[in-house]
């Protein structure tokens, strides 16, 4: 009878070899996978911070309105108002932050960003509402002060 030599060496030999190309795609098809997961909610997430910043923003300019109030039994109806009377207002980097509209009544402002989406760019308060509001405002306080000015 014939006898095959047994060669133990050459089993631990192929271990010493690495990974095959198959384990090694499946590792990149996962990765892949993983990343096609991770990288849009990452995303997401810097839009809804800088979102955040115009909604700080605009809170931040209501509690400066609000202590123009209080001194002074009105509403500023201008940014260069509030500049000039000393209150200090600082808007976050590109923000944009105007100062729509005002009379006895309220304020309306407007914050926008650079760079936001389509649709949640723009961001409102209107103090009338109680602050933020998803509604335009713009026009509402305007027509009042063209109101108390006729």
């Amino acid at each position: 009878m014939l006898k095959l030599p047994v060669r133990p060496a050459d089993s631990e030999e192929r271990k010493d070899q690495g990974f095959t190309l198959i384990e090694l795609l499946v590792v990149v098809l996962i990765i892949g996978v993983l990343a096609a997961i991770a990288i849009p909610v990452f995303l997401s997430q810097r839009e809804k911070a800088a979102d955040a910043s115009v909604q700080s923003d605009l809170k931040n300019l209501g509690t400066v309105q609000g202590t123009y109030l209080v001194d002074n039994n009105a509403y500023a109806n201008k940014m260069a108002l509030l500049i000039a009377d000393g209150y200090d207002f600082k808007k976050t980097g590109n923000n944009v932050i105007k100062l729509v509209s005002a009379n006895a009544d309220g304020f309306c402002a407007t914050g926008t960003r650079e760079g936001g989406t389509a649709g949640t760019d723009t961001f409102y308060y209107d103090s009338g509402e109680g602050g933020l509001t998803g509604v335009d405002c713009t026009a509402e306080y305007t027509a009042v002060a063209a109101a108390d000015q006729g």
